[in-house]
């Protein structure tokens, strides 16, 4: 009987191994996971969501996602998911990755500093709404349009676009 609990303890170690019952295993797939949504995110953005404008402004769904992940995680990793998403949003939009990058980054570290209030999916929505207020306005200060006026109403309708749509995907990341 021992020796069959033994088997059965090892094959139930090396399955919770397989499943993501091991921390190292369960980091991994979360890095990549959050990998693969930033860049679905960004080709879904590209190939649909740029084309439409809802009264001047439009949804960034890569910014959506990289501060709805950075809400569940720490703040350095809010970080490097504002960085991978400014990094992707300005490859596809070919204007200069830095900008963007810069502005995501602080971003997401900002929104990543308020992970340990663990918000509910509607307080989750208006830190997103919070995080992209503050990334567009980084990147109008680091790259100032011409006319001024009609960029800052497009950027608050895109904040307040964003948080309705992070309850969807706020719920789906937490």
């Amino acid at each position: 009987i021992r020796g069959e609990a033994r088997i059965h303890s090892a094959i139930q170690s090396n399955w919770d191994d397989e499943r993501g019952g091991n921390p190292e295993v369960r980091q991994a797939f979360s890095v990549f996971g959050a990998i693969l949504m930033l860049v679905v995110a960004t080709v879904f953005q590209a190939g649909f969501l740029d084309r439409y404008l809802i009264l001047g402004a439009q949804i960034n769904l890569p910014l959506v996602v990289a501060l709805s992940l950075a809400l569940v995680s720490r703040p350095a990793a809010g970080g490097a998911l504002g960085l991978l998403s400014g990094i992707l949003t300005g490859a596809i939009s070919g204007a200069s990755m830095t900008h963007y990058a810069v502005s995501r980054v602080l971003a997401g570290y900002f929104v990543g500093t308020r992970s340990e209030s663990e918000p509910s999916v509607w307080g989750g929505a208006g830190w997103v709404a919070m995080g992209s207020l503050i990334a567009q306005l980084v990147l109008i200060i680091l790259a100032p349009p011409s006319p001024l006026g009609p960029a800052i109403g497009a950027t608050i309708l895109t904040a307040v676009y964003n948080g309705v749509v992070a309850l969807p995907v706020f719920a789906l990341v937490v």
